[in-house]
Order: C-alpha cells, then sequence, then structure tokens
C-alpha cells in the first residue's frame, strides 16, 4: 500500500492533510527527514515555532523575579496566564485546583510523598502497571508505619481465556505488625491515597477510569456499600481516601479532564507532551486536598512571610499553595510551557494528534502481525490483549505498540540487538522495561530477584 493508498483508507491520519506542512515548517531544520522517531513514549519532539516563540519573548522582555512582587510585573502576570492556561488543558481553572511546578513526574511523586498525611493507620494502594515513581510513595507510608497494597487486573486483561475471574484482584504487601493496625483511637480521622497511571508506559493500557477513579471521588459525600475496589480500609468517616493519577504518559497524546474525574492529585512531565522544556513537570492538587497536607520540615523563599535569624520566630503562608513552594520558581522555563501548549491549541489539537497516532499504530499493529518466516514461524510477539472483554469493560490503548520479536526457530531476539539494528536503519526505538516492573512481569513472566546491599 503506497501513502495515497493509506490515507484514503484511513482520513483520521495526517492532522487534516497538514503533516507535510507541519515537518517542512516546524521539524526540517533539525530533524532529518529520513530518520524514523519512534519514541514518543520517551520523550516527543519540539517544534521550531516552540523555541522561535520562547526566544522572540526572552529577547523582547524585561522579566523580574517574581518574588520582588511588582504589581505590574510582567513575570507574574505572565506566569498566571500560563496556570490558568494549564488549567485551562485539564478542562478546569485556578477556583478549583493549583500547580507546584517540579522537576519532573518522579519529583511531584517525591514531593507528595512528603506532604501526604501518612500515618500508622494510612494505605497506599496503587496499580499493578504503576510507572517505579508512583510505587516509590510507599517508602513513605511504611516510615510512618502505615500500609501498602496493590490492585491487580483481572487476569482477563493478561489474556487469560480460560480464567473467568472479571474483577480487581488485591494483592497485600503489609508487615503483619502495620496491616490492619488498631493502635490510635479509631475515631481520629486518617488519610489514605489510591494511585493510578491513566496511561501505562508499558504498553499503552488504559484502565476504565470511571470505574476506578469513581469510587473514591464518590466516597467523600456518601458511605458506599460493597466497595468495588479491593482495599484493606474502605472508606468511613474516619477514612478518607484521596486519589493520585499519574498522566504522564497520557498527556503525550490525549486530555485529561478534571471536571470529569475530579482527583485530588496529578503528576506529570512537560516534556512529554511537547518535548521542551525539559526539566519541568508539575503537581496539580485540588484545592479543597491542600488543607490535609503536611508543611515539610524546612522553610525558606515563598514559603514563608516573615522569618528572625535571631530566634525561632517565624510567620509561614498557613493556607494555598504558597505554603508549599519554596525559592523562585523557573520563571522563563514555565513561559516556554506556555508556547507549548499553544501550539497543540492553534496547530494540532489533542483530538487530532489521538487519531492520527492511533491510526497508526493499529495499522502498523495489523501488518507485523502478517510477518512470518519461510518455514512460517512468526515474527513478533505483541504484549496486548485486544479481546471483546477488553473493549466491553472500558479498557483502551494509547499509541504504544510493545513486542519481541522471534527468530526462524521460534527464539527471542535480544532487544539490544534489535536497538543496534533499528539503529542502524535510522530508526529510535525504545527498548526494556520502561521503568513499569508489575506490567513487565505480568507479561514477560520474569522473576524478579532483590539483592539488598547492606
Amino acid at each position: 500500500m503506497d501513502k495515497q493508498e493509506f490515507i484514503a483508507a484511513h482520513p483520521e491520519y495526517g492532522y487534516n492533510g497538514t503533516i507535510d506542512e507541519l515537518y517542512k515548517n516546524e521539524f526540517s531544520n533539525h530533524y532529518p527527514s529520513d530518520r524514523i522517531y519512534l519514541d514518543h513514549a520517551g520523550t516527543t519532539l519540539y517544534t521550531q515555532s516552540q523555541l522561535d516563540a520562547h526566544f522572540n519573548q526572552l529577547r523582547t522582555l524585561t522579566l523580574n523575579n517574581p518574588h520582588s512582587e511588582q504589581e505590574d510585573s510582567k513575570s507574574l502576570l505572565l506566569i498566571q496566564e500560563c496556570i490558568e492556561l494549564i488549567l485551562s488543558i485539564f478542562d478546569t481553572s485556578s477556583r478549583y485546583y493549583s500547580i507546584i511546578f517540579t522537576l519532573n513526574t518522579t519529583h511531584a511523586c517525591q514531593l507528595l510523598s512528603s506532604l501526604f498525611p501518612f500515618s500508622l493507620k494510612s494505605e497506599y494502594a496503587y496499580m499493578i502497571d504503576s510507572h517505579n515513581s508512583l510505587i516509590g510513595i510507599r517508602q513513605q507510608v511504611k516510615l510512618k508505619g502505615g500500609s501498602f497494597s496493590i490492585i491487580d487486573y483481572p487476569s482477563k486483561i493478561y489474556n487469560q481465556e480460560n480464567n473467568s475471574d472479571k474483577d480487581w484482584s488485591f494483592r497485600c504487601a503489609c508487615r503483619s505488625s502495620s496491616c490492619l493496625s488498631s493502635d490510635i483511637e479509631s475515631n481520629v480521622p486518617y488519610y489514605c491515597l489510591f494511585a493510578t497511571p491513566a496511561e501505562n508506559n508499558f504498553n499503552g493500557l488504559r484502565p476504565p477510569l470511571d470505574k476506578l477513579l469513581g469510587p473514591f471521588i464518590n466516597a467523600r459525600e456518601n458511605q458506599i456499600e460493597n466497595f468495588p475496589i479491593p482495599i484493606h480500609r474502605y472508606p468511613s468517616k474516619e477514612c478518607h481516601w484521596l486519589t493520585l493519577v499519574d498522566c504522564a504518559k497520557y498527556l503525550s497524546t490525549k486530555s485529561f479532564s478534571l471536571s470529569l474525574y475530579p482527583v485530588d492529585f496529578v503528576v506529570l512531565s512537560f516534556y512529554k507532551i511537547f518535548g521542551y522544556p525539559t526539566g519541568i513537570g508539575a503537581l496539580i492538587i485540588r484545592n479543597e486536598s491542600l488543607k490535609i497536607l503536611n508543611k515539610e520540615n524546612y522553610f525558606g523563599g515563598g514559603s514563608v512571610e516573615y522569618i528572625s535569624p535571631y530566634d525561632d520566630s517565624r510567620v509561614e503562608y498557613k493556607s494555598g499553595i504558597n505554603a508549599f513552594i519554596h525559592g523562585t520558581i523557573p520563571f522563563t522555563t514555565i513561559l516556554s510551557i506556555y508556547d507549548g501548549f499553544q501550539l497543540i491549541i492553534n496547530k494540532l489539537s489533542y483530538k487530532h494528534i489521538s487519531l492520527h497516532t492511533q491510526c497508526l499504530i493499529d495499522y502498523c499493529r495489523n501488518e507485523m502481525l502478517k510477518l512470518t518466516y519461510s518455514n512460517g514461524q512468526i515474527l513478533c510477539l505483541f504484549y496486548d490483549v485486544r479481546n471483546n472483554f477488553i473493549y466491553e469493560n472500558g479498557y483502551s490503548y494509547g499509541p504504544i505498540l510493545n513486542f519481541n520479536l522471534y527468530n526462524i526457530h521460534g527464539q527471542f531476539l535480544s532487544c539490544r540487538l534489535i536497538q543496534r539494528i533499528a539503529a542502524d536503519h535510522n530508526i529510535i526505538l525504545r527498548v526494556g522495561t520502561f521503568c513499569a516492573p508489575g506490567a513487565s512481569q505480568a507479561y514477560l513472566g520474569k522473576i524478579v530477584k532483590i539483592y539488598l546491599t547492606l
């Protein structure tokens, strides 16, 4: 099938026929046409218009430190405009959500783990296919004496057709001393946290968020009988569950609505969305949830209104997002985020990004499944499941293809060898397990040995 036939068969491809013009204007100066870039799950490619817009701002604007507190500060005005734009992408506003800028998604998770009020009775539950960054939060709940647990998908997600299990499953990873501890008064409120990726970066699985997040969100106002998610501690007057969504991969091709899913926390990295800048991410916090967060054992920069160097007296911000932001934010870098989202709004749109990438993935997968050796041995094994259960129960896949290749004898080829061969043909691939150990073990059947160095 040549390109014109492909376009005729897949009208959703190519951003309404503008893809060649987009390449010429946005990528041709820094990205050769004979190179095939297939690592958008790692980072997407930045565009020429982003760079032009950002550096034009730096050339033409005088930007002062936001802490200088000038009423007509251009920096403050532009930063607030950028924050509102980011929140509008999430279908919300600063009336309901606030943003702390971080280094990346991992830093956002680390920050949240230090702010969240974990205690002896807290439980941290996360989905099995979570990124290492989400899993790492369990260290904080362990330090506070709480417990953590893992929620797995129905077995049919892994193509176990003979298994009738259609429900979430539960894996307790608690130490016996902390599991369901009742060492503190039962009428004292305590907080638990549930975390999930909106799309995992192993094979692009997108869970049915309404079924996964909905019960926790609804439990804020109403007690739910027969809670559908398997956890130790069910929501009650004392037990308050908050929700965290990792949107790092998801946002590269699809927008996330905080009006539809008003979760408590979202973490993301901006380079995943539009390539530039790196070194900046965000922790988005529901304003109602700010009040339960702990101040860190540190203060400085913009998080204090007054401090005395002679004694222990200080006046800290008591509420609002400023209480959690230490030091000057990267104000020139933040402005480039505005330019990145303007590219999506004015030239691409999430709708067309999603349609374009999904049609490419579906086409490539179907064509790769047809590839065989002369002896009939198939070439490709994909680590995803496209059965009726998936689609009938609200699951879907983002534009990721995770696969292994066989040799003619049915033995797996080394992923490093595949990467080198691809590089020799100017194809950029990503190999490995992509910091998603749970998904890797579930799909690849790996037995992981953990060595502790004392």
